[in-house]
């Protein structure tokens, strides 16, 4: 037996590796490991998308090499928030999360954007925060214990018969 695939397995690697599927979503299809199908489209010459950059369009050449025209000047989209800025800041200064901002403002403000849309900018908004300093109680070994207060398992008492938690007198 040899570990050749079969000539439909092999001309199906290629065809949807031409057509732009990533290694891992053929090898889920045809049934067969990723690095064997790596292996089948790099013999067929097709290339492969580098790691990191999935659903990404490979970079365009400079207007130098192609001649192009010059693209427009591309300015930020401004936030669909940007509008409900006061009322944000005011929201997240009170410790309110995102997702509360976000439905008091689709219900009381009329607000048209999604959920994400919120959640960035009240990313923006909100100051990294330092780890909070907590008291460190330095003591030697055996000097301190901690105490669990949970019942335990069910245990038969051996006079009545009846299940009880250990500890406990029934």
């Amino acid at each position: 037996m040899s570990n050749v695939l079969s000539d439909y397995k092999q001309e199906t690697i290629v065809t949807l590796g031409r057509h732009g599927w990533s290694t891992r979503r053929i090898a889920r299809e045809v049934g067969v490991h990723r690095e064997t199908v790596a292996r089948y489209l790099r013999a067929a010459g097709v290339s492969l998308r580098p790691p990191g950059h999935w659903g990404r369009a490979p970079p365009k050449p400079s207007k130098e090499v192609t001649g192009a025209k010059p693209a427009k000047e591309v300015t930020a989209a401004k936030s669909q928030c940007e509008v409900f800025r006061a009322h944000i800041e005011a929201r997240v200064a009170e410790g309110q999360n995102a997702k509360v901002i976000w439905q008091d403002l689709v219900t009381g403000e009329d607000f048209g954007g999604a959920y994400e849309s919120v959640k960035r900018f009240v990313r923006t908004l909100r100051t990294p925060q330092r780890a909070q300093e907590r008291a460190l109680i330095d003591t030697p070994p055996g000097e301190e214990a901690q105490v669990d207060y949970g019942e335990g398992p069910l245990v038969r008492h051996p006079t009545t018969g009846r299940y009880q938690c250990r500890g406990s007198s029934l």
